[in-house]
């Protein structure tokens, strides 16, 4: 049997196509599936530590229930405007009562936020060990909701009947006005 010449160009055309074919789409695609699979495995790892990471989301659930149940059931509040006159009122009233003398009070400005207002307030005075402590007392038991940043007591603890220099760096809050609301 003889192979003519037109059969051999037709079987040469038909090999060319083949690794035409081989080249330009099986092994490109095989390669493509190859990083898939790579891909698919480093996915499935991340997965499985997702999911290892999750079973901590229910404890934060959780969490988040209490807090959300301590703020429900909280004495304190955040007063719906500033209010910042009657709250200087009542420190003013209660440096009176526990006979604080050279109370000086410094309002910072406002800190404006979305969801509630900053009010930094320093507080210097001078008084007895027990008045300021019933004073500190009385400041965090105070209705409206208080954060004491720092304080501060300078005196002689070798002469405890005479009067301590104080200073308190306090934030509170109130919420904000609806027009700043969105």
């Amino acid at each position: 049997m003889q192979i003519d010449k037109d059969q051999k160009a037709t079987f040469a055309i038909i090999v060319m196509l083949l690794a035409g074919f081989g080249f330009g789409v099986y092994l490109p695609n095989r390669i493509e599936q190859g990083q898939l699979k790579d891909r698919i495995a480093v996915g499935q790892q991340q997965l499985q530590v997702n999911q290892k990471n999750a079973k901590g989301l229910d404890d934060l659930r959780v969490a988040v229930e209490d807090m959300r149940h301590t703020l429900e059931t909280a004495s304190k509040l955040i007063p719906k405007s500033n209010e910042l006159a009657t709250f200087l009122r009542s420190v003013d009233s209660e440096l009176d009562h526990q006979n604080m003398i050279e109370a000086e009070k410094l309002t910072e400005r406002i800190i404006n936020g979305r969801d509630y207002n900053v009010i930094p307030l320093t507080l210097r005075f001078r008084g007895g060990y027990d008045g300021v402590f019933q004073f500190v007392h009385n400041l965090e038991n105070e209705e409206r909701l208080i954060r004491i940043n720092r304080l501060e007591v300078k005196g002689k603890p070798s002469k405890p009947e005479e009067p301590v220099d104080v200073r308190v760096e306090l934030t509170t809050f109130s919420a904000p006005a609806e027009a700043n609301r969105s």
